[in-house]
């Protein structure tokens, strides 16, 4: 399964942050369990399913994705500002 990393490892070598890497599936489940990483499909997909997702993940993506929101929120604020940006996506491509 390919993660990106959310923090630093050395996992069979030194493992940056954001970088991308292909793991072992029960590997790669136990870091998302633990925010060390995100699945790589989960951040490419319009439709991501942001339920699986925790507070702090969701946080960064939207950091990430340039919005300017406030820290420490629901996990629904954070999902309602991901689901604004794809509604801004849908609308200019109309």
């Amino acid at each position: 399964m390919k993660v990106k990393m959310l923090v630093n490892t050395n996992y069979k070598g030194f493992r940056q942050i954001d970088e991308e890497i292909e793991v072992p599936e029960e590997v790669a489940i136990r870091w998302i369990n633990k925010n060390i990483a995100v699945e790589v499909e989960e951040l490419m997909e319009v439709g991501t399913s942001f339920d699986k997702m925790s507070v702090k993940q969701l946080y960064k993506m939207c950091i990430e994705q340039g919005l300017d929101v406030k820290q420490k929120q629901s996990k629904e604020y954070y999902i309602d500002e991901l689901s604004s940006l794809s509604d801004d996506v849908e609308e200019v491509e109309e």
